[in-house]
């Protein structure tokens, strides 16, 4: 299934901020993964899985190698005797709302993954966090990746960004924002949002900023070459971060403002199911 919109996203709760070159904050993944993975060793990189019918997958990161890359991939799943998704969908539930998935690969060099050397990997996929207190829900899954959506290696040296921004993911079935990783205190979340006014959901709206350089270009994997960001006119704090029940509206001059009821609004704030602190991502966000 094709994504119906991609690119990194910024919201304005108040009024729409000067927009910020990412390129500036984070360094973004090239050609060079060859000389990177020639030099990686195989590792355990757990990522948190979520969607309906199409999936997606975001590297849990830390900021040493070979572990230093945001990622966030469409895959699909499959098993040798059961049906994968299946499996998946009927521990998710019905109720409409993304609840917490991660996986745990048998260990691998992650650039590989990255450059297109390796498509796939075999893990465990587990209802909850595996490394606190998870269950297995299938084992020895392989995960494929479809696309490398966005892709982004961190340092300690990374600057902080001024501006809360997040990167949609979306498909027919399902919308998510992820927030884009910067400085080691920086934090990793994901929500699921509903769109109630589809008619905002397009980059007419909004006005952008475009960063040329494409995170990663190399076959076979396909990799989205052009990004857009826009930002929040909230600094870039977990304490500032999108949570469940929240409704945002879009003007005409692309400002998004957060709304207290659902009237006017735009998209509301769905699940607020993933969020963890740098700069080991692995203790909760308060």
């Amino acid at each position: 299934m094709k994504l119906s919109l991609l690119f990194p996203l910024a919201i304005s709760l108040a009024a729409l901020s000067a927009c910020t070159d990412p390129s500036v904050a984070n360094k973004a993944v090239a050609a060079q993964n060859s000389e990177i993975s020639a030099t990686a060793s195989a590792a355990v990189h757990g990522m948190v899985i979520f969607g309906t019918d199409t999936l997606f997958v975001s590297h849990i990161p830390m900021y040493m190698s070979p572990h230093d890359y945001q990622s966030i991939m469409q895959v699909k799943i499959s098993h040798p005797t059961s049906d994968a998704l299946a499996v998946y969908q009927k521990a998710l539930g019905t109720s409409g709302k993304q609840t917490l998935f991660t996986v745990r690969p048998k260990p691998f060099v992650l650039p590989n993954l990255l450059n297109g050397k390796i498509s796939s990997f075999t893990a465990d996929l587990y209802k909850g966090n595996f490394e606190q207190g998870g269950k297995v829900v299938l084992s020895n899954v392989t995960v494929t990746v479809e696309e490398n959506l966005y892709t982004t290696q961190l340092s300690k040296s990374t600057a902080a960004v001024d501006a809360l921004t997040y990167i949609p993911v979306e498909t027919a079935d399902s919308s998510y924002l992820v927030h884009q990783i910067s400085a080691p205190n920086n934090f990793d979340h994901i929500v699921q949002i509903q769109w109630l006014n589809k008619g905002s959901n397009s980059t007419a709206d909004f006005p952008s900023t475009v960063d040329e350089t494409s995170p990663i270009n190399v076959e076979p994997l396909p990799v989205k070459e052009e990004i857009v960001f826009k930002t929040f006119s909230v600094a870039d704090k977990e304490a500032n971060r999108l949570q469940a029940g929240q409704y945002f509206s879009v003007s005409e001059d692309g400002t998004i403002a957060e709304t207290a009821t659902a009237t006017g609004a735009a998209f509301r704030v769905v699940s607020d199911f993933y969020c963890t602190q740098g700069p080991d991502f692995y203790n909760l966000c308060d």
